[in-house]
């Protein structure tokens, strides 16, 4: 593990060099050193860097370092690692001073490790998490175990409950006493309740001594208690370094880490400008802060997510200007999938993610050389060598999928002749750094299912020995490729492993069992007298989810929210959910959005889904936050809109929006639409109409309609496209705007077929429609519609055709008000709705019968090993309908709340 994390901060460190100040002859020749170093001539990298070395580079001095350290290009020397390290240091790099905390840490002097990584970290460079690790390798102070009391977890029990009733007073003597018998759950509550004044003054100095007991026995929540305290102090880089001790043990804390790099970063200013000598010198440049390149890039993010690609692109670019890596690789997916309304373009795509590469990010590498390898690329050359290159350097930064790749690229010949040798050299790599998805590959050749060419030994019991490796890592697929692996020949020890695999959460475990007990019935049914029927997977904690979900039935929320909590804390995914709700619905509790979001995202984070609804958690978490969004940001937004602020309410509008937020979004597109506080914009007005228009917004749709009716931002206009988007917004929400626009449309027979009598009832329905829109006239342009001649007449009157129209023949359909729907049809399947072939309800996009061809496989093998996907038969359920057939309602999810769209049965 310490070599991995040797070479990846070797990489980082030797890219950072790359963006240096550097002497000009100096600079030439470390530039070429690394270009060398990156190709893999190590030599030659050896002898430019010692070149540049001797003309004063600090950069070429610490590559130098690496390069001795890790015996690159020269027969590794721990000595002159360190004396190069230590002249770079001299000179002020700190990468050099990073380098000898790692050259310290290799060889297990801890202590000297920690006096680098801090001298790091103190000139700005970011190794907190090496420092984190150094000091969780040091061996602890012997401590005697405490011993807890006999009724201890019954009084915790009674604690906790206090506790969550917000009886503090009465819990804190309970508390108090737990803590000082050594009780890991006490003490961590009494460091809470010491913390936030619960029952008690606060007094965060005691907090933090009851934590840190609490934190040393493996309490995670203590662990991320620790790290709030410091976070409130203002010491961001002790926050972090407790927040990422408490992730790496399982406890979600992802959001607060990303606030405090946030804060971190948002902290850092340039250092002083030094005082003018008597002798004038320029200024030195101030680099710039990371905050401006975090929010740019944040904020493209959000964009990204929510569909808004074009405007993600502005953002992206401007952060990638400042050099944030994740902006490029953002910007080469927009490329590479076309998603900025342009042409797919993997070679533009590689030059973002080379880009990023350059810098040291490791995802980067991996998708440049993805690309490279690929044959019939767009607009991109197959190049297995640079390929490689990439992918050898991810590897040099300890990434395992790429090792694993690189083997895949020497199996199958890509630089030359099949290599089998340097492949299991890369898979043993992989595997030896504790990957085991590399420790599967391995059991798979060693079992046979690939060519040896001499390499591999067949051998069931070496191939054995790599998936048991696996196992005991806890991969449910590993142990299913045993069950698999003694199929024919062991039926105990094949069953076995099935078992294990399904107590380990691995579904497909169970068609396997089936597929071994069909195979030899007589000894499943021997196996079955004697042993009994085989388990099923047990979620943790429940016993008190099913204890609490039965009171939650009966709608008796209080007495279930401790025991879901109960079951949460025991890692219950359900139950996580479970709280969601009731804190989103207000369920027994005081209804808090933010505390809603909080169970909703931990109950993602679980990898082994324990109930169907978890399947749509993602909609919910999407649905509290548009919630949060509306109750807390489009208030205001809507005050400043009235009020005709336009500046001040657009950033909060785009805050709502970003939150999901369908009327915010509304609102920006129609301000970008309209130059209201934000210059005029069509295509972003149009991703923010088509957005809302998605999310069933009625007069989002008509907007869309009318950008495409008079062709703003357009080549041309599209009349027959808007006469669909103005029918759809009829149907979705009688939408006035729609009507008067369509009205006017049959009128003059553009596009569509005239129809006097269809556009006097649609213009009457516009101007009774209420104004959606402050200023909106629509009502009084349908009255004048209304007068128009042509209106009014003999049935039998003529039309011209040539009227301003284009007498196409098209009739868009238009649903009466009071049917019901489907969202199209409304649930009739009148006019044989496009949407449900006429059904009423939406068949499956994904699938026609509730499965798909796997997606991962294909065939039911992956580089010969058995697909975890699809467990080998290369058939998976949709993972849109869950193997029904039919589309879940994305209204209601469940048939509750009187669901208009569903009729209650939860499906469309």
């Amino acid at each position: 593990m310490i070599k991995r994390w040797m070479s990846m901060l070797a990489a980082l460190c030797l890219t950072a060099c790359f963006a240096a100040g550097m002497a000009e002859d100096a600079g030439a020749q470390y530039e070429a050193a690394l270009e060398h170093y990156l190709n893999g001539n190590y030599a030659s990298a050896l002898t430019l860097a010692q070149e540049a070395a001797g003309s004063g580079s600090a950069e070429a001095m610490n590559m130098l370092g690496v390069m001795y350290r890790d015996g690159l290009g020269a027969e590794k020397d721990m000595d002159a690692a360190k004396g190069w390290f230590e002249q770079s240091a001299a000179l002020g790099y700190t990468a050099a001073m990073a380098g000898l905390g790692i050259l310290y840490e290799e060889i297990g002097d801890y202590a000297a490790a920690i006096g680098w990584y801090e001298q790091a970290i103190a000139h700005g460079h970011d190794v907190q998490h090496h420092l984190n690790r150094v000091r969780a390798a040091m061996p602890p102070e012997p401590t005697p175990a405490p011993t807890a009391a006999p009724d201890a977890e019954e009084r915790y029990r009674q604690a906790y409950a206090l506790y969550q009733e917000k009886k503090y007073d009465e819990a804190l003597p309970l508390v108090q006493q737990l803590a000082q018998e050594g009780h890991r759950a006490g003490m961590g509550m009494l460091g809470i309740m010491l913390h936030y004044g619960l029952g008690v003054q606060k007094d965060p100095a005691a907090a933090k001594g009851w934590y840190e007991k609490s934190a040393a026995l493996g309490s995670t929540s203590a662990m991320a208690g620790l790290g709030r305290l410091c976070e409130d102090a203002g010491d961001y880089a002790g926050a972090i370094g407790w927040y990422e001790q408490a992730a790496a043990h399982g406890y979600d804390v992802q959001e607060r880490l990303n606030r405090v790099r946030a804060a971190m970063a948002a902290a850092r200013t340039p250092e002083p400008t030094p005082e003018p000598t008597p002798e004038p010198t320029p200024e030195p440049t101030a680099e710039p802060t990371a905050a401006p390149a975090e929010a740019r890039y944040e904020k493209g993010r959000l964009y990204f997510e929510q569909g808004l690609y074009r405007q993600a692109q502005a953002q992206l670019q401007q952060a990638a200007a400042l050099d944030h890596p994740k902006a490029m690789i953002l910007l080469g997916r927009i490329e590479q999938d076309g998603l900025a309304g342009t042409v797919p373009h993997n070679g533009e795509a590689v030059t973002w993610y080379e880009r990023a590469a350059k810098l040291g990010d490791v995802e980067a590498m991996v998708l440049a050389a993805g690309l490279y390898a690929e044959k019939n690329g767009s607009h991109l050359k197959y190049d297995p060598q640079k390929a490689r290159m990439w992918y050898e350097a991810a590897a040099d930064a300890g990434d395992t999928d790429a090792m694993i790749e690189l083997a895949f690229l020497y199996e199958v010949g890509r630089y030359g002749e099949e290599n089998t040798g340097m492949a299991r050299t890369w898979f043993e790599r992989a595997a030896a750094l504790g990957s085991t998805r590399a420790m599967s590959c391995l059991g798979a050749r060693h079992e046979g299912l690939f060519g040896t060419d001499g390499v591999y030994e067949e051998s069931t019991e070496l191939a054995a020995g790599w998936y048991e490796k696996a196992a005991a890592l806890g991969d449910a697929s590993a142990m299913s490729d045993l069950g698999w692996l003694y199929m024919y020949t062991d039926y105990a020890r094949a069953r076995g492993w099935f078992e294990q695999a399904i107590v380990h959460g691995y579904h497909d475990a169970r068609r396997s069992l089936d597929t071994l007990n069909a195979r030899r019935p007589e000894e499943a049914a021997a196996y079955d007298a004697r042993y009994g029927e085989p388990p099923v997977y047990t979620p943790p904690g429940k016993e008190a989810y099913e204890q609490a979900y039965g009171l939650y039935m009966e709608r008796r929320y209080e007495e279930a929210l401790p025991l879901f909590m109960q079951a949460a804390q025991a890692g219950n995914a359900a139950a996580c959910y479970y709280l969601g709700d009731m804190y989103r619905s207000g369920y027994g509790v005081t209804a808090d959005l933010e505390t809603a979001i909080a169970w909703f995202e931990r109950a993602k984070a679980y990898p082994v889904q324990l109930e169907a609804s978890l399947v749509n958690i993602g909609v919910h978490i999407a649905g509290a936050r548009r919630e949060l969004a509306d109750q807390t940001i489009w208030p205001q937004a809507w005050e400043a809109y009235l009020a005709g602020d336009y500046a001040a309410a657009f950033p909060l509008m785009e805050q709502a929006a970003l939150e999901g937020s369908v009327q915010a979004m509304f609102f920006m597109g129609y301000m970008y639409s309209y130059g209201q506080g934000v210059e005029v914009n069509y295509p972003y007005a149009l991703e923010c109409f088509e957005w809302a228009a998605g999310q069933g917004h009625a007069r989002a749709m008509a907007e869309v309609g009318a950008i495409c009716l008079y062709g703003r931002g357009m080549s041309r206009s599209d009349m027959k496209l808007a006469s669909d988007w103005f029918a759809k917004a009829i149907n979705t929400g009688r939408d006035g705007y729609a009507c008067y626009e369509l009205g006017r449309m049959y009128i003059g027979g553009q596009w569509v077929l005239p129809d006097r009598k269809l556009a006097a009832s649609l213009l009457k329905e516009a101007a009774q429609a209420e104004y959606v829109i402050p200023g909106d006239n629509t009502a009084q342009l349908a009255l004048i519609a209304l007068n128009d001649p042509r209106l009014s007449g003999p049935e039998e009157q003529e039309w011209d055709d040539d009227d301003g129209g284009h007498g196409g023949g098209y009739t868009p359909v238009i649903v009466a008000d009071e049917e019901e729907r489907c969202a199209s049809c409304r649930g009739t399947g009148k006019d044989d709705c496009l949407q449900c072939h006429g059904k009423g309800y939406y068949d499956c996009g994904g699938c026609t019968n509730g499965t798909n061809p796997c997606r991962r496989c294909n065939s039911g093998y992956i580089n010969g090993v058995r697909c975890g996907d699809c467990g080998g038969d290369g058939r998976v359920s949709c993972s849109s309908c869950w193997g029904s057939g039919k589309r879940e309602c994305t209204s209601c999810d469940d048939g509750k709340r009187d669901c208009t769209y569903c009729g209650g049965d939860g499906r469309r």
